[in-house]
């Protein structure tokens, strides 16, 4: 995989993520204004992709708050 891989690679990734992190900290700390949660609570962003038996690829992308699905994009029905 490596050699398939553009020299700044991880470099650029890396930038991405960070960019990611400040904008999944300014959604937690909207989400705790809006719903007025005070002390620990886990708020997950799960994004993905998978390669399926017939060779074709789909997405995902959800969200979770204190284990419990908050919001799930379906890609295949826009919903």
């Amino acid at each position: 995989m490596a050699e398939n891989l553009a020299p700044d690679h991880w470099e650029r990734y890396t930038q991405l993520l960070r960019s990611w992190q400040q904008t999944f900290k300014e959604e937690l700390r909207s989400l705790q204004r809006h719903y007025n949660h005070s002390g620990l609570h886990t708020h997950q962003r799960m994004i993905g992709c998978e390669l399926l038996k017939d060779g074709s690829t789909t997405g995902f992308l959800q969200y979770a708050d204190d284990g419990q699905d908050f919001i799930v994009f379906n890609k295949d029905t826009l919903s």
